[in-house]
């Protein structure tokens, strides 16, 4: 591929997402459906369900914090749990 005349070609990468933040990750709905994951494991655990749709919901409720890290970092997963900040980070740097 050519550079247009008058233009640099890209020498360096370039970054395709900014500051780690992701638009497709709605924290909202991430804490809905592991609300509503915790709320069926323990309606199944009381009412005798299957020990393996038990585990499977565990499973999935569990994943849910690991992707919301692996795609937003532990800022993410903070906000995911409706954590403070840590102290460190309300300080003003200088």
């Amino acid at each position: 591929m050519r550079a247009l005349p008058g233009s640099t070609p890209v020498t360096r990468a370039v970054r395709i997402i900014p500051d780690r933040r992701f638009p497709f990750l709605s924290l909202a709905r991430a804490r809905r459906n592991l609300l509503v994951l915790a709320v069926l494991v323990v309606l199944c655990e009381t009412f005798d369900g299957p020990v393996a749709l038990t585990l499977l919901l565990a499973l999935v409720g569990a994943a849910i914090p690991f992707a919301v890290a692996l795609l937003g970092g532990a800022d993410m997963v903070r906000a995911l749990f409706l954590m403070p900040p840590r102290p460190n980070d309300l300080q003003p740097k200088g």
